[in-house]
C-alpha cells in the first residue's frame, strides 16, 4: 500500500534496516495514517537503537500480536465463550499488550473481516495481508454475518473512545467482550438479532 511504500522510502533514506514483514505490519497498524505509522516506527527504533528491526521486535515493542490471536478472540466471542475471551486477553496483557492497542488491533481485524465478508476474495489486494491471514479471514467469515460484525464493531468503537477516560481499562475491555459473547445483554435490535442467531445455532445442534 501507499503507507508501506512511504515507510520503505523513509527507512532506506535514514538507513534503518528493517524486515519487510515488520514494515508491512507497521503500515497496517498505521491504519491509513502516515503520522501514526511514523510514530510507531520511532518507538521501535528508539527501543532497539542501532539494530535491524525484525517482525518479532516490532511485536515486542508495540505489545501487539499476530492476526492468529485476534482470529481466536473473534471465534471465542462468536461462540459465546466468554471464559476463552478473558483467557486470550489475559495472555495479551501478560505479554506486554496495552489495553487500547489490543482493542484497536481487534477492531482492525473485525474491519478486515467485514470487508472480506462483503467483498470475498477481491478484498485481498486492499488488505496487504499474507496468504495465511487471508485464508484465516475466509474461514472466520463463515462463522458470522455482516449485522453481527457491525454490532461487534459498534461496541468496540464506543469502547475506543471511552478508554481515554477510564481508570480501569482492562475491566472496560473485558465488559465489552462480555457484550460480544452475550447478545442478551444488549437491549437494542442488534442484540435481538444476535440472540436469534444463538438460538438458531442451538436448534441446529439438536
Amino acid at each position: 500500500g501507499v503507507i508501506r511504500d512511504q515507510l520503505s522510502m523513509i527507512t532506506q533514506s535514514e538507513k534503518i534496516p528493517m524486515e519487510d514483514r515488520a514494515l508491512e505490519y507497521l503500515a497496517r497498524l498505521g491504519d491509513g495514517s502516515m503520522r501514526d505509522a511514523l510514530s510507531l516506527l520511532e518507538r521501535c527504533v528508539n527501543f532497539h537503537v542501532g539494530k535491524a528491526l525484525t517482525y518479532e521486535m516490532v511485536l515486542e515493542v508495540l505489545g501487539s500480536a499476530d492476526t492468529a490471536v485476534y482470529s481466536a478472540l473473534f471465534r471465542a466471542a462468536a461462540g459465546g465463550d466468554a471464559a476463552e475471551c478473558m483467557r486470550l486477553v489475559s495472555g495479551l496483557i501478560y505479554a506486554g499488550g496495552e489495553v487500547r492497542q489490543i482493542n484497536d488491533d481487534f477492531l482492525s481485524y473485525l474491519r478486515n473481516l467485514m470487508l472480506f465478508k462483503a467483498m470475498g476474495g477481491e478484498v485481498r489486494d486492499m488488505l496487504d495481508l499474507g496468504e495465511e491471514s487471508v485464508v484465516r479471514l475466509g474461514q472466520d467469515a463463515e462463522l458470522t454475518d455482516i449485522q453481527e460484525l457491525l454490532r461487534y464493531i459498534r461496541v468496540l468503537s464506543a469502547l475506543s473512545d471511552e478508554l481515554r477516560f477510564m481508570t480501569r481499562k482492562r475491566t472496560g475491555l473485558e465488559l465489552a467482550l462480555m457484550r460480544l459473547c452475550l447478545p442478551e445483554m444488549e437491549e437494542d435490535i442488534s442484540g435481538m438479532a444476535g440472540r436469534i442467531r444463538k438460538l438458531e445455532g442451538r436448534i441446529a445442534e439438536l
